[in-house]
């Protein structure tokens, strides 16, 4: 497990660049939205039902590409699924309800069924995506872009680096 977060903490650190803040410099905007869009595609099958993507146009000043809701009657959890998609490297996260009632919990995915998680998990991985835990995201950003480092109102964290507004 520590060796996991070890891990985590590097790849997290590794794609940091202060110069680049919203998106890396190699980004590929239509890349990362056909990725999305694939993955999407591949829940709906995998879980039998249409879903919403939210890329493009209505993502903009922000740290990730893609939100994905999977509707509570699709799931064996009974409740709303959501992942979202970072715009640096693979990384990704998922969680149960909406992002925002989720996001600060670290164990937002702790009641996701296995059935569930098998089918996220598995889709993710097959897309090439990096599955994220919440307990890094959720520690106050150290990295290297003195402007967001210490910023306090709101708390600047990892999740805001990868996954959230800027």
């Amino acid at each position: 497990m520590e060796d996991e977060q070890t891990e985590v903490w590097q790849l997290l650190r590794l794609l940091d660049d202060p110069d680049h803040l919203e998106f890396p410099a190699d980004f590929d905007y239509d890349r990362a939205n056909d990725r999305a869009s694939d993955l999407c595609h591949r829940l709906e099958c995998d879980f039998g039902c249409s879903l919403y993507l939210l890329t493009g146009p209505g993502v903009q000043d922000a740290t990730f590409r893609a939100d994905i809701a999977i509707p509570p009657e699709a799931t064996a959890t009974g409740k709303q699924i959501w992942l979202r998609i970072s715009n640096h490297g693979p990384l990704a996260i998922y969680g149960i309800g909406t992002i925002r009632a989720s996001n600060r919990d670290a164990d937002a995915g702790a009641e996701l069924h296995p059935d569930d998680r098998a089918r996220l998990e598995s889709a993710l991985i097959e897309h090439g995506y990096i599955i994220v835990p919440n307990d890094p995201l959720h520690e106050p950003y150290d990295g290297l872009n003195d402007k967001w480092r210490g910023r306090m109102n709101p708390p600047f964290t990892w999740f805001v680096r990868y996954f959230d507004y800027t």
